[in-house]
């Protein structure tokens, strides 16, 4: 027997709908989770693993150190002293850069291996007897109070040369040339004439001649040969004011000069200039009446003494030097205008013109370099007894090596060494230079020690890593032990 299906009810329809609308939703939930977590996998990640990382073991919320302030590598974990000079340990936070010691600009450490790569070298600060003299280059010129210009007192010509060429040696009242003037013979005959008549002589003509003569240049055995002769010579006998060299001869036999043109030029060179061009920086040391000696590559194994007869007022703005005359005697006139030179002016007083401190008595403290007192006593900053510290008194100068000197153009720096390794910065005010040293004004002591060697590498280190300046190897604890 058939047996016929019953269509399904519209409950039964409405139920199998929504079970197949809600498999789709679950299925595009799925996707849409399942993109939203791959998009953002590397956030999820991290957020997980900060949520799951074990925690740590309890840490101390300010871990701290103890350390040596005037061997800043000493550091250890207890508090305790110094093994190097006794010192209590000072307490600060691990890793916090120390305080530097008054006086330090910026502090330094370095290996073994990095001092030995830049060839770091150290010397002792000490007291050395110093030539104090600034050393310039020069010129010799002559003495411009001892040229004479020699020129035609009248017009007239030239009749005869009795000196034709420069660099003729003349003495004074030599004939240098003979002159033929209408004008000095007609002079000469009224001088003649005027004595002849007694009442010209009374009336004063005749010493009016007779100055007239001698205004034109006619010396007095030349007026008393005249007078012998009782006529006028044909030419007049030009004479030399000095004697000297002749540099400059300006007339020919022949030529008519007119009055007042520039005949001949005589120089006395036994004693002459030394043009010395000191640099600005020099300037202040310098004083007229200071000794100076004189050297020339042209005359080998001589000196001349001389003396500082002038300081020009003005400097050359090319070159940053003043022109500094020395006056030198020159008898046998070695030294010649236009030749060069080397001059040393000297400082008198030795270091206390340069000013070096030179030699005293003073107390101070051996933990803190820096306190330097006139009278004994206490350290003002650790308490401590200050020592007595004698500097000799034979003239030396407490001195530091050029090559230790950092000149920044506004300062002056050397790294002094504060222990093996450790080198501190120290602004030192210093006086001119001489023989390589420099006198030391005030920052450094006798027996500190600083680098001579390799100072400009030390003060790159410093300048290219800045935290070097004020922390040194040791600040974080991580070298040193109980």
């Amino acid at each position: 027997m058939n047996e016929t299906k019953r269509p399904a009810s519209r409950g039964s329809q409405f139920w199998t709908a929504l079970k197949i609308l809600n498999v789709r939703l679950r299925f595009i939930l799925l996707m849409v989770v399942t993109g939203l977590i791959a998009a953002n996998w590397d956030s999820i990640a991290a957020h997980w693993e900060r949520w799951t990382r074990p925690q740590p073991a309890a840490v101390e919320a300010a871990e701290i150190e103890y350390y040596c302030p005037m061997h800043p590598s000493v550091i250890r974990r207890a508090p305790g002293t110094c093994p190097i000079c006794g010192m209590p340990l000072s307490r600060r936070p691990k890793g916090e850069a120390a305080v530097l010691p008054a006086g330090v600009i910026a502090r330094v450490q370095l290996t073994p291996y990095r001092m030995s790569l830049a060839g770091v070298a150290t010397s002792e600060v000490g007291y050395r007897a110093l030539d104090h003299a600034i050393r310039v280059a020069g010129t010799i010129s002559a003495d411009e109070g001892r040229v004479a210009t020699i020129s035609a007192r009248f017009g007239g010509r030239v009749e005869k040369l009795r000196v034709d060429f420069t660099g003729a040696a003349v003495a004074r009242g030599e004939a240098l040339a003979e002159i033929y003037s209408p004008d000095l013979i007609a002079t000469q005959q009224e001088y003649l004439t005027a004595r002849r008549d007694p009442a010209a002589a009374r009336a004063g003509l005749v010493a009016a001649a007779r100055t007239r003569l001698r205004l034109w240049g006619v010396e007095n055995d030349q007026i008393e040969e005249l007078e012998r002769r009782g006529e006028p010579p044909r030419t007049f006998t030009l004479r030399a004011p000095i004697g000297g060299i002749v540099t400059g001869k300006h007339v020919q036999v022949g030529q008519y000069v007119a009055e007042g043109a520039e005949l001949y030029t005589v120089t006395d060179l036994t004693r002459v200039w030394g043009n010395a061009f000191v640099y600005e920086n020099d300037l202040a040391s310098v004083r007229v009446g200071q000794a100076a000696e004189v050297t020339s590559p042209a005359l080998p194994g001589r000196r001349f003494a001389g003396r500082i007869a002038f300081v020009a007022p003005t400097l050359d703005a090319e070159t940053r030097t003043a022109r500094v005359r020395v006056d030198i005697p020159n008898p046998d006139l070695a030294l010649r205008p236009g030749m060069y030179t080397d001059v040393s002016i000297v400082l008198e007083g030795g270091g206390a013109s340069a000013g070096g401190v030179t030699g005293r008595v003073s107390y101070t403290c051996p933990m803190d370099p820096q306190v330097v007192e006139d009278h004994p006593g206490k350290c003002p900053i650790c308490g401590m007894d200050l020592e007595r510290t004698e500097t000799p008194t034979d003239g030396g100068t407490l001195a530091v090596p050029e090559s230790a000197v950092i000149d920044s153009g506004t300062r002056r720096v050397v790294y002094r060494e504060a222990e093996p390794g450790v080198f501190d910065a120290i602004e030192v005010e210093l006086g001119p230079a001489a023989d390589g040293f420099y006198p030391v004004l005030g920052g450094l002591r006798a027996g500190e020690r600083v680098v001579t060697q390799g100072a400009f590498l030390v003060d790159a280190e410093v300048r290219l890593n800045p935290a070097a300046a004020g922390s040194y190897f040791g600040a974080s604890g991580t070298r040193g032990g109980p």
